[in-house]
């Protein structure tokens, strides 16, 4: 995979970085208050899941300058996702990385960053580290669709109004780094790491933070975990996961207490609506709404009828998901809510059952009825980012 072609151009709102990730151009649009670093750090780093999905060397185009505490920071990340390809369901290879210069590109914006969209895992790491936070990042293309202008105007709106008690500021960014590992094949979820990082690479931050998405109770490896984002730093920027102290239903008891941050409680990714109330995110945060006895505005209240018809029938595929419902059965059955259990207990028998299938699979057929699922899934995903990014 050649990086190549790396400019960055002044905009009428700020400025464009883009450079070349062999045939997919890669892009970040930045306000005015950033003007990004040009180097191939956040190339290589938003396109080393890809690259090792393909088994393909990075080749750096030789003008570009990539920091040496990167590299090496990479072939560790490397040793690591190359051993999680079970749990990310992709065969993943060490790659070379080579070409370009040595050195670490300077950088005016040395403040701490942290992504915020107005969700749980973000509020609470602003909420833990506001004292320390200089900035808050909110990203068109990850959050939501590249194409979806009203509904970012709005939640941009409401986080920014949010913010300013806090006397924060709100950069909005537009990037596609969330198709590139699409593009080639990969699920957002493996290769998040390497992109959300881009983002803080790109700027040249001191720090920014991640939030995590799983506490250290439940240990399933992601593209975005404790154990691996540190890796993603460079000599300038160090990359900081933070929050998996916390569970799910913990980080929501906290923005309870701050109740214009819950007022602005948003999850949803569907682009329906500000939470569209039906996806399986929105849907488990209304069960843990529910189950702790709070009302948000910004999602509908989860009935009994709802939970029965319409929860109850949700299929979980990602472990990392599981976390989140053995979270609600528990508080569920502590304040003794038997339609929620039910609810809860009926999505949970569903996806054990079809994993003691895939156990099966393993054991007898050595994985490959997956294997063809997984293709096909692939194929899938890979003509509805080519949809998309149309």
């Amino acid at each position: 995979m050649r990086i190549a072609s790396l400019t960055r151009q002044e905009t009428l709102s700020g400025f464009r970085l883009k450079g070349m990730c062999d045939d997919f151009e890669l892009y970040f649009d930045f306000p005015k208050s950033i003007r990004p670093r040009l180097c191939a750090d956040p190339f290589v780093a938003a396109s080393l899941l890809s690259a090792m999905y393909l088994n393909q060397d990075i080749e750096i185009e030789e003008p570009w300058y990539i920091s040496e505490q990167l590299l090496k920071n990479l072939n560790r990340i490397q040793d690591i996702f190359s051993r999680w390809e079970q749990y990310l369901g992709y065969r993943l290879h060490k790659i070379r990385i080579t070409g370009g210069q040595l050195g670490e590109v300077p950088s005016d914006f040395d403040k701490t960053v942290s992504f915020f969209s107005g969700g749980v895992d973000g509020s609470h790491t602003f909420l833990t580290n506001k004292d320390e936070i200089d900035a808050l990042l909110f990203v068109k293309g990850i959050d939501m669709q590249l194409d979806n202008d009203a509904l970012f105007a709005q939640t941009s709106e409401v986080n920014r109004v949010f913010l300013q008690k806090y006397d924060k500021p709100l950069l909005t960014i537009v990037s596609n780094v969330r198709f590139l590992g699409h593009h080639f094949g990969v699920k957002w979820g493996a290769c998040c790491g390497g992109g959300l990082s881009a983002i803080a690479l790109a700027i040249g931050a001191r720090k920014c933070l991640i939030a995590s998405g799983s506490s250290y109770d439940y240990i399933y490896p992601s593209g975005t975990n404790y154990i691996s984002d540190h890796l993603w730093s460079n000599g300038q920027t160090a990359i900081v996961h933070d929050g998996a102290q916390t569970s799910r239903l913990d980080k929501i008891r906290m923005l309870a207490e701050d109740k214009d941050c819950l007022d602005i409680l948003r999850v949803c990714w569907h682009d329906d609506g500000y939470n569209c109330g039906k996806c399986e995110k929105c849907l488990r945060t209304m069960a843990s709404l529910r189950a702790l006895g709070l009302k948000v505005d910004t999602f509908p209240e989860l009935t009994d009828d709802m939970a029965l018809n319409q929860l109850a029938k949700f299929k979980l595929y990602d472990i990392h998901d599981y976390q989140f419902l053995i979270e609600n059965i528990e508080q569920a059955e502590r304040i003794k809510d038997k339609v929620l259990v039910k609810a809860l207990k009926k999505i949970q028998a569903d996806f054990e059952r079809r994993k003691l299938m895939r156990d099966a699979d393993k054991c007898l057929f050595n994985g490959r009825i997956q294997a063809v699922k997984q293709g096909l899934r692939n194929w899938r995903n890979g003509f509805r980012s080519n949809l998309n990014a149309g």
